[in-house]
């Protein structure tokens, strides 16, 4: 199987005893098709009427800068065009843009969302966000025990299930330290890590990282 590159790199096709991740991808070979993304909790922080746009940045944030770009495939290894893919993330202080003092979501005006937007993937079936580092949050108010920093993602296509799910950083302390509450699947998964360069940033130097989701037919 040929599987389009998302980036400079393509996964390739191993023996069915065994799978091959790359870029997000896992392949099982004598099926010669693609593992569908893990599914993830969603949160309390969606908001589905958040705007078309690619930047997330807002003027008055700092922190460090990132891209996340790939494709969305289907189990076959094909590209969906005209999938539309959700992210929402917390600032780099930890916090939600729709997120209240006592940690209860909030409804926001379109005009108010700061740190999430959905976009079109093309006709490659590519798509491309730039934002900042989410930060961890304690589970609980005032708790010792953190998530670790993590994105939220949602992706609709017609004849696709919708997949949920987060995507997790290479680097991050609370990565196995999440949830344990017999519902693992909701939280950290190693095939969920987003690998990144530079790994050790300098400076204002970006982030870059390629991530391609795989979906499942409804």
């Amino acid at each position: 199987m040929q599987l389009r590159r998302a980036g400079t790199t393509a996964a390739l096709a191993l023996p069915r005893s065994k799978t091959n991740e790359q870029d997000g991808v896992r392949i099982m070979s004598n099926e010669r098709e693609l593992i569908p993304t893990p599914q993830q909790v969603k949160g309390p922080y969606f908001l589905a009427n958040s705007p078309f746009r690619r930047k997330l940045i807002p003027k008055e944030l700092t922190g460090q800068k990132m891209v996340l770009s790939g494709q969305v495939l289907n189990t076959a290894g094909n590209t969906i065009a005209g999938a539309i893919v959700h992210l929402w993330v917390a600032d780099p202080s930890g916090r939600y843009d729709n997120q209240l003092d006592s940690g209860a979501p909030s409804q926001l005006d379109p005009s108010q969302h700061k740190l999430r937007g959905r976009q079109h993937t093309n006709k490659n079936g590519c798509y491309r966000w730039i934002f900042l580092r989410p930060g961890n949050y304690p589970l609980v108010p005032g708790g010792s025990q953190k998530r670790p920093a993590h994105l939220h993602v949602l992706i609709e296509a017609p004849g696709y299930k919708s997949l949920v799910t987060q995507i997790y950083m290479p680097d991050d302390y609370w990565n196995t330290r999440d949830i344990k509450d017999g519902r693992e699947d909701d939280f950290f998964q190693p095939e969920l890590v987003v690998h990144l360069a530079p790994a050790v940033p300098h400076g204002k130097q970006t982030q870059v990282g390629t991530f391609n989701f795989v979906l499942s037919k409804a």
